[in-house]
């Protein structure tokens, strides 16, 4: 069709906004200023989004640029917005700008409607991907941690020392987790303090082998609580 520039648009998840994702022939300003477009907002993309159907601006056609969002500056004179749809599902929009006026005839419509289609198939097909993708790694990462379960259980069922029950537990988790710190720690038989009885990236000399039941820490507060304690910060812990 002789378009000088193109802009493509994705529904983000929020379905409130539409994101920019592939473009042609724009200066680096309009990218900027189109880079995410609210979904009601009054320009020509989002209008031909809204309503499910071709916009076109151009001699004698559809809406005066004037009133579809387009500025007095811009260097095109022609354009057309194509939402990508499949019914009542909206996926996003694409516009052609064109440097000279023009008319667009019912070929036109029909061409730029069998593109829409074949852009809202890709993306179909391309999300179907994306999600079978997610879907069999999060099957791996289970059927990989029912494994490391099941070797812990094993090493648990047998008489072990604490100090062997604490390695094991200890080595598993760092399978499972990369540059893992962790350590385990054991009421002494006074029940005054907490002791490390095995730890994982720890020296051997930490200054907290050893912490009084009566700290305000989070591990001897777990512990009298008897409850699971979560810090998202380093700075509270």
């Amino acid at each position: 069709m002789g378009a000088a520039a193109t802009l493509v648009w994705l529904l983000d998840g929020s379905a409130t906004h539409l994101d920019l994702v592939a473009h042609e022939g724009h200066e680096p300003s309009t990218l900027e200023e189109h880079g995410r477009i609210p979904v009601d907002a009054a320009l020509l993309a989002p209008v031909a989004f809204r309503r499910r159907e071709i916009v076109l601006v151009g001699h004698g056609d559809g809406i005066p640029p004037a009133h579809a969002g387009v500025r007095p500056t811009s260097p095109f004179a022609a354009w057309a917005a194509v939402p990508l749809c499949d019914g009542a599902r909206g996926f996003g929009v694409f516009a052609l700008s064109f440097g000279e006026t023009r008319s667009f005839s019912d070929d036109d419509r029909r061409f730029l409607e069998t593109i829409a289609r074949q852009c809202v198939q890709a993306i179909e097909r391309a999300r179907l991907f994306e999600a079978e993708r997610h879907a069999r790694t999060a099957a791996e990462r289970v059927a990989q941690r029912t494994r490391q379960l099941q070797a812990v259980t094993a090493q648990l069922s047998r008489r072990l020392p604490a100090e062997e029950v604490a390695d094991t537990v200890l080595r598993e988790c760092a399978k499972a987790v990369p540059q893992t710190f962790g350590a385990i720690w054991m009421v002494t038989a006074d029940g005054t303090s907490l002791e490390m009885i095995g730890s994982v990236g720890h020296p051997p000399n930490a200054p907290f082998r050893v912490l009084p039941m009566s700290g305000d820490g989070p591990l001897p507060a777990a512990v009298r609580r008897g409850e699971a304690i979560f810090i998202a910060d380093g700075e509270d812990y």
